[in-house]
């Protein structure tokens, strides 16, 4: 179908994982 609604998808979970293993990182680092 939509090439932009198939990309986008997929494209959200990987940066909601970047995302959250950044946070993750940051909070270790300064904990």
């Amino acid at each position: 179908g939509d090439p932009f609604k198939d990309t986008s998808g997929p494209a959200m979970n990987i940066l909601l994982k970047v995302m959250t293993i950044v946070s993750l990182v940051f909070a270790s680092a300064f904990v």
